[in-house]
């Protein structure tokens, strides 16, 4: 019997790890396609290079791995009149086009949740 696993349920009880420092130039060839999975959460903001980096995540996922992301809805953030020099905002239809162009065009799926006040969205792309 398969286990169900809600994807957005997982973006929020994850602990984030990292894998990799995917903003590095050079990309050890051993890491290439080593991984079935990786779950950022709240980080894509902060991504110096957000095509360089998606790009390496896809790398190291194995054929048919899963890249779980999670991400506050723009709006909200918009209206917290954040630093846009360190906070770099996207849209749901952002993020898609980012994890696509990068390799991880299989199928990337989004869920929306709303907790209160704040939206949150969790894509799940598959290499």
């Amino acid at each position: 019997m398969a286990i169900q696993i809600d994807p957005f349920e997982l973006c929020q009880y994850l602990a984030c790890f990292q894998i990799v420092k995917l903003c590095s130039k050079n990309l050890n060839r051993t890491l290439l396609e080593s991984y079935t999975k990786a779950c950022s959460i709240n980080t894509l903001y902060f991504w110096p290079e957000p095509a360089h980096t998606a790009k390496k995540i896809a790398e190291i996922l194995k054929p048919d791995g899963k890249l779980i992301l999670a991400f506050e809805d723009i709006e909200q953030l918009k209206q917290r009149k954040l630093n846009q020099e360190v906070f770099h905002l996207y849209s749901k239809d952002e993020v898609q086009k980012l994890l696509i162009n990068a390799g991880l065009s299989r199928n990337v799926s989004i869920v929306t949740r709303k907790k209160g006040k704040s939206i949150f969205h969790c894509v799940v792309a598959i290499k």
